[in-house]
């Protein structure tokens, strides 16, 4: 009988388009503009400057593109710089589960390596549906205590995802694609020592070095390299070493419903729970026609294991960083009311000091909900508690927020948001073309025509 890597791969290798329902291939196109919208916001970070400026004193040949930017380098620098721009931002989607997970983060990776083979819109939506099916299987899948309560990132589970959704491009065999994905996961766990705190700029690079590595070892499989065909099962294997355990028949189950079709999307610039916080209290204090400065106190109400996120970190009471800021739920949604919205602008460095959200933060407490762990975490549901100068005692409830795969966003949102995102870098000629072309990802003969429409207004394709 096989071994439980290899029917892993036989499963990534079976997806083919013209197999995928028209909806899996839509969603591929919506997955791929929001993740795009955000990288070319992501660009211009600070972290993503410095990476890219290293990336390119160390040289690599121009094969695929430094998205926002007019520069190329070769395929694995690409994908570290472009994940950087990716997470720079943290407003990028993900899948519901116990522990973090960011499916989007397998599109850096993807799209450099179709650069480099020239691939097509095809075989780049079979890419990404299969990078999609992937990574959750295993957050879904891992025994208890679950990947991030034992110290992990989730971004521990590309290493598995981006060889086998590369391996479409390349056109691995399957011995080739194990070889890869076994070179991968070997050398690509991830500790979470970066999320906890006043969180590093280096967070910024948590999927970035990964991803890297996993493009590099899909080339050394591709020339010949072997690496070990057993890594899940075994002593040594990451059901052992890093999760503890694996449910192997829920990680090996047939397709069904693909897992691009559960993922969420972010409209509010802050975490999964804070999704969910943010909407509800905006969605208040707009019922009530109240301002912020009538809030005398403000409790949010979470699920056990969101709420113990949240008031472990003293360090989310005054955040010093962007990845602080908006990993605290009581900052975004202090941040949120004062500014009437919440997108990347509202975590500019030089508004993290604003008195008065902090003054609104200080009045601002998290609490255990206990209903609401029947929902977790399909959902993470919000409670908003507010009592006013007035002496008025408000309430609001929020299961599913916008976004939730229980009630995704319409394509005229999430258009919107890329607009939003990359205003500031392309032209709304420019903006279009890209939205279009998502739409039809199909018709596309060389993933170039993509990469080429995201470039700086003023670049002139040579």
């Amino acid at each position: 009988m096989a071994g439980v890597t290899e029917q892993l791969a036989d499963l990534a290798l079976s997806i083919r388009f013209d197999n995928l329902p028209d909806r899996v291939i839509r969603e591929a196109g919506r997955r791929l503009l929001d993740a795009l919208g955000v990288m070319i916001a992501g660009a211009d970070g600070q972290t993503t400057r410095q990476v890219r400026n290293a990336m390119l004193e160390l040289g690599g040949f121009p094969e695929a593109s430094i998205l926002g930017t007019e520069n190329f380098t070769s395929c694995e620098k690409a994908a570290l710089v472009n994940a950087t721009a990716l997470r720079f931002l943290d407003f990028m989607d993900g899948h519901p589960g116990p522990y973090p997970c960011h499916p989007c983060f397998n599109i850096p990776p993807i799209l450099a390596v179709a650069e480099r083979v020239r691939a097509s819109g095809k075989q780049l939506v079979t890419a990404i549906v299969t990078g999609y099916e992937i990574m959750p299987r295993f957050q879904e899948n891992a025994g208890l205590p679950d990947l991030g309560a034992r110290g992990w990132a989730g971004s521990t589970n590309l290493a598995f995802s981006v060889p086998l959704a590369c391996a479409h491009l390349l056109n691995l065999n399957k011995d080739q694609a194990i070889d890869a994905l076994g070179m991968s996961v070997t050398h690509g766990t991830v500790m979470d020592g970066a999320s906890h705190g006043q969180m590093p700029t280096s967070k910024s690079l948590l999927d970035g070095v990964l991803v890297m590595n996993a493009v590099v070892a899909l080339l050394l499989a591709q020339r010949g390299v072997t690496g070990p065909h057993e890594v899940i099962q075994g002593t040594a294997g990451y059901a052992h070493a890093v999760a503890g355990s694996c449910n192997t028949d829920g990680l090996l189950s047939p397709i069904g419903k693909h897992k691009i079709l559960e993922s969420y999307t972010k409209l509010y610039n802050t975490v999964k729970c804070g999704q969910t916080a943010v909407h509800a209290a905006l969605e208040l204090v707009k019922e009530h026609k109240n301002n912020w400065h009538d809030i005398v106190a403000l409790e949010i109400g979470l699920a056990k294991r969101d709420a113990n996120n949240q008031t472990r970190n003293s360090a989310a009471a005054r955040p010093q960083s962007r990845d602080t800021a908006n990993h605290s739920v009581r900052y975004s949604v202090a941040a949120a009311l004062v500014n009437g919205e919440l997108g990347y602008e509202q975590f500019d460095p030089d508004k993290l000091n604003s008195p008065d959200v902090l003054a609104l933060v200080d009045c601002t407490s998290v609490y255990w909900e206990k209903k609401h762990d029947a929902h977790w975490p399909a959902a993470n549901p919000a409670t908003i508690r507010i009592r006013t100068t007035q002496g008025k005692e408000l309430s609001k409830t929020l299961i599913v927020a916008p976004g939730n795969p229980d009630n995704p966003l319409s394509d005229e949102v999430l258009e919107q948001k890329f607009r939003q995102l990359t205003r500031k870098i392309l032209s709304a000629d420019q903006i279009s073309e890209v939205i279009a072309m998502t739409h039809r990802l199909d018709q596309l003969s060389h993933v170039r025509m993509l990469t080429d429409a995201l470039r700086p207004r003023s670049y002139k394709a040579k």
